[in-house]
């Protein structure tokens, strides 16, 4: 799917932003953007999504306890189907306005040469999604510790 924004950024692959490369990419820049001047680095954003880490997921990442949400199944089709049924619902609930054009000015035509549909996301959008980034971050991290500490760390303090 298309997508264009106010103030979009070139995108390093294309002409025209899709929506799988701002969830894999721009969310997370945008998030970033928004940490004090100075301060807006992958790594520092990386120790701020640390600090937010609860006890709970702390102690899971450890292996101090073996469940990270009460009632939910920690495996990876679970993770799967977790993210497919968020992906549902947030990130393809879209804004409306659509567009021939994007705001960089470029097109993408069709089998039949016709401009295609590019939907146009706005700061709701991002506004709306960023705390879903952070989320997934956050538990993609701790379970990937937990993993590692499950191989290479069984005596954890």
């Amino acid at each position: 799917m298309l997508v264009t924004w106010q103030q979009e950024p070139k995108y390093a692959w294309d002409d025209i932003w899709n929506l799988h490369s701002v969830w894999d990419e721009y969310l997370v820049d945008r998030n970033i953007m928004t940490m004090p001047a100075g301060k807006q680095t992958y790594t520092l954003y990386a120790a701020a999504l640390v600090n937010k880490l609860t006890a709970q997921e702390r102690d899971y990442a450890q292996l101090k306890n073996a469940v990270l949400v009460s009632g939910q199944s920690e495996t990876v089709s679970a993770w799967a189907e977790a993210s497919h049924a968020l992906a549902k619902s947030s990130s393809y609930a879209l804004p409306s306005q659509k567009v021939k054009t994007s705001t960089r000015g470029f097109q993408k035509k069709g089998p039949n040469g016709n401009p295609l549909d590019i939907v146009v996301l706005d700061n709701d959008y991002f506004k709306k999604n960023m705390p879903i980034v952070e989320r997934e971050l956050i538990l993609g991290g701790v379970r990937l510790a937990r993993i590692l500490n499950e191989i290479y760390d069984k005596n954890i303090q």
